[in-house]
């Protein structure tokens, strides 16, 4: 099996992080933007580079990650993006981010200290900014080599699911479920794994949760969406017509898949049929989608690459039918996008001239 093409890392970002790091905190340049409901600008926040993921807490603050900047690679901000609560340093970049219970902090990406036992390439930190615990992608046990981790879910109880990828070590890739007291339970490998969500309780099996995972396998460059039973090894699949990349899941036990764009969609919808996962509907923006989120009501909101083919557009709204409802600009590619309980779109992307 080998790695597709235009991968970044076999991370959900793509390959389109083009913009090289310059200096550091300028006044007029931004990386976090801020959106209402209805596409309108509201804010934005300079963390001093790219930004590459976002995530929202149950009090509306925002916290991000992105590349390593004057020791800081996770910063909290509030809802205004005007304060800064506190930044996190993990020695690297981060490429994934998620709230869990208690608004922890679970942040994922550069693996520190490879080849070591103390190897890690995620963290845990507190509502306040502390470290609880640190953990690895995967370890390869005969040369202590930890996967770079790639992308985050976390459950109500805490359990948390990601993917991984250490390149050409065996094996090389995948997914790891690890629950609340941080002891991994269920490994996928050799699988590589983009994006990935967890869904609780859902009204068809209630405590029964269901991790959704979106994977490349060698079957004709095909792209799997897996929904998955945790600890019960129960599937269901459907297959995505371009390359997907990340997966948010809706309130009837269906999911949504961002896509880079291959000439087709950049954002599919499935449904579940009790058997399987079959696609509802399909939109393009023009061109690569980078992460996806959805809100309670189940619209659908992208983050993606800026250019003429997307109408030089970085964040898009669909209604739950796949209606385009309006379309924003960064002024650069869109990396990550989260979405607070008001409908206010936060975005993570590419550091510009704001």
């Amino acid at each position: 099996m080998t790695t597709p093409m235009n991968a970044f890392n076999a991370s959900a970002l793509g390959a389109f992080i083009e913009s090289p790091l310059g200096a550091r905190g300028v006044p007029g340049f931004a990386s976090v933007w801020k959106f209402s409901s209805a596409g309108v600008l509201l804010a934005r926040y300079d963390t001093g580079g790219s930004a590459y993921a976002i995530a929202v807490d149950s009090n509306g603050d925002v916290v991000v990650g992105g590349d390593r900047v004057n020791s800081s690679c996770v910063w909290k901000l509030n809802s205004a993006l005007s304060s800064l609560a506190w930044d996190y340093d993990t020695g690297g970049f981060i490429k994934g981010i998620a709230v869990g219970p208690s608004d922890k902090v679970y942040a994922t990406g550069e693996v520190i200290d490879s080849g070591t036992v103390d190897a890690k390439s995620g963290w845990i930190l507190n509502s306040s900014g502390s470290l609880v615990h640190g953990f690895i992608g995967r370890l390869i046990a005969a040369d202590n080599h930890a996967g770079a981790s790639n992308d985050i879910a976390v459950n109500a109880d805490g359990d948390y699911f990601l993917s991984y990828d250490v390149g050409s070590l065996n094996p090389a890739s995948g997914a790891t479920r690890i629950d609340s007291d941080n002891v991994q339970q269920e490994v996928f490998a050799n699988i590589p794994i983009y994006g990935v969500d967890i869904a609780d309780e859902l009204e068809e099996e209630p405590n029964n949760p269901y991790c959704y995972l979106v994977l490349w396998v060698d079957f004709g460059d095909e792209w799997l969406v897996k929904k998955y039973r945790l600890g019960f090894g129960q599937a269901r699949n459907g297959w995505a017509t371009d390359t997907a990349v990340d997966v948010a899941h809706d309130s009837n036990g269906g999911c949504t898949v961002a896509c880079h764009h291959n000439g087709g969609d950049s954002v599919i919808h499935f449904v579940d049929d009790g058997d399987s996962l079959e696609i509802d509907w399909a939109a393009s923006t023009g061109d690569d989608a980078s992460r996806i989120a959805l809100d309670s009501s189940d619209r659908v909101y992208l983050a993606g690459k800026r250019s003429e083919a997307s109408s030089y557009k970085s964040v898009w709204k669909f209604n739950a039918s796949g209606v385009l409802q309006w379309a924003a600009d960064t002024g650069g590619h869109a990396y990550g996008i989260a979405v607070d309980g008001s409908g206010n779109v936060y975005v993570a992307g590419e550091r510009i001239a704001a």
